[in-house]
């Protein structure tokens, strides 16, 4: 078993939440599209951390993981998270978050892309409390493609994610 999360969604800390928001807001651009692009980039990150909730509870019927993520977005959310409930294992450490690129497509569709860096994150056995500790590979670091669609309540979810684990773009 590799120790590193699987490539459709990754792992993300409280630390790289606030590295998204912070890149995601760094314009002083005050222009509508802006702030549009600074709502997409955050809820982008709340979709991956509702993942990450699910995976912690060990319940994928979480408010949070249908309220960010939506068509294949959610499906696939709800298998990856069910394979380590499933295995009762969880994940510990810490993913940084870096190269954050938000676009708008109109007022309703926006794709963010990122880099992850999963070198400090490791399967943990809920079970045995034993924690797989692997070295550092080009696979622990990931470009994620991500499309967000803005639903009737005005809320950005993620609606597609794809990924390329062991990315050249991402690597040191």
């Amino acid at each position: 078993m590799k120790r590193r999360r699987p490539t459709l969604i990754a792992a993300l800390t409280l630390t790289a939440t606030a590295a998204l928001t912070l890149s995601a807001c760094g314009s002083d651009d005050d222009s509508a599209a802006k702030d549009s692009d600074k709502i997409a980039g955050a809820d982008s990150t709340l979709s991956v951390n509702s993942v990450d909730e699910a995976i912690f509870e060990g319940n994928t019927d979480t408010k949070a993981l249908g309220f960010y993520n939506a068509e294949s977005a959610l499906s696939d959310s709800i298998t990856y998270a069910s394979g380590y409930i499933q295995k009762n294992h969880t994940w510990v450490g810490e993913t940084r978050y870096f190269d954050y690129k938000v676009s708008l497509s109109g007022n309703l569709e926006a794709y963010v892309t990122y880099c992850s860096d999963e070198s400090k994150s490791f399967i943990k056995d809920k079970k045995t409390g034993k924690v797989k500790d692997t070295p550092t590979t080009a696979d622990s670091y990931v470009l994620y493609h991500a499309k967000l669609a803005k639903n009737a309540e005005g809320v950005w979810q993620t609606t597609d994610i794809a990924s390329t684990r062991g990315s050249k773009e991402c690597q040191p």
